[in-house]
């Protein structure tokens, strides 16, 4: 077995990252959902989370905008609004290379 020679499958399968705001960046195959942080059920769900250790705060002392729930049960609180979030996670390869460009 030569580990050396990794066939180019293991390269079409990379993780895609998204960025999340202000430095932060999530594995968009992990995301199950993005919703509104103004209701009472996510913020029950922000509490248990805390409570079991499965929060994470990527507001960057800002107001929470949109809470990222992952498939692994842990929740990010982020500053950004669901629909930028939502749209960032929406992209398609096309679309991530346009934007790319336009940044430049």
């Amino acid at each position: 077995m030569n580990i050396g020679n990794q066939s180019s499958s293991n390269y079409q399968n990379q993780t895609k990252f998204v960025s999340i705001g202000f430095g932060n960046i999530v594995n968009r195959d992990r995301v199950i959902g993005v919703i509104s942080p103004d209701t009472l059920p996510s913020k029950r769900l922000i509490n248990d989370a805390r409570d079991n250790n499965k929060l994470l705060d990527a507001t960057c002392g800002r107001k929470t905008r949109a809470i990222i729930v992952l498939d692994c049960g842990n929740i990010i609180l982020c500053g950004l609004h669901t629909e930028t979030i939502s749209g960032r996670l929406n992209l398609r390869p096309e679309d991530e290379k346009s934007s790319e460009d336009e940044l430049d």
